[in-house]
């Protein structure tokens, strides 16, 4: 990925995020799948919780994992994934572009018609967004809707269910 002017390595939770939970409250975890976690920091609370699912998660963090742990989880990633998430990313990602890179690594290494699982927090939810951790972060305060037009480019057919996007990888000409 490409370097952020903000990175997300002091945004990483220490908990469950909500995400995970509600997709297995509409019971969309499958037994021996994998799971690519774009963004999922440092900490490994959702591989331990997965794997009472049942699934494998594979964990990429440019800013919170090493380069040789994240350089394997694409090795493995590349032979195709059941399921994709990204939680609380796009909204500690300030460029566009950069959101889009994340959004695209998800739809590289989906399956065919397997699913990617969204979750922003919204901030203060105004849109504006601003510098937090004493600058060293940043939030840009947009609503889960507010993401939907970037998602749509990668999954046309993302919708907000549950308090989180689902979409389903198709067959897309993306370069």
């Amino acid at each position: 990925m490409k370097e952020q002017k903000y990175t997300s390595a002091r945004t990483c939770l220490k908990h469950m995020p909500v995400l995970y939970k509600r997709v297995a409250s509409m019971r969309l975890w499958k037994k021996n799948t994998t799971n690519l976690d774009i963004g999922g920091g440092k900490y490994d609370i959702v591989t331990e919780y997965l794997k009472g699912k049942g699934v494998s998660n594979l964990v990429y963090d440019p800013y919170n994992r090493t380069a040789m742990h994240n350089y394997f989880v694409r090795c493995r990633a590349a032979k195709g994934v059941d399921t994709a998430t990204l939680s609380c990313v796009l909204n500690v990602i300030k460029e566009k572009n950069s959101r889009a890179e994340a959004l695209r690594m998800a739809w590289v290494h989906l399956k065919c018609g397997c699913y990617v699982f969204i979750s922003v927090y919204p901030g203060n939810g105004t849109g504006k967004g601003r510098q937090t951790n004493g600058g060293t972060c940043w939030q840009n305060n947009r609503k889960i809707k507010g993401y939907l037009k970037e998602i749509r480019v990668f999954f046309p057919d993302a919708i907000i269910r549950n308090g989180i996007i689902v979409g389903t990888k198709g067959v897309l000409n993306i370069k």
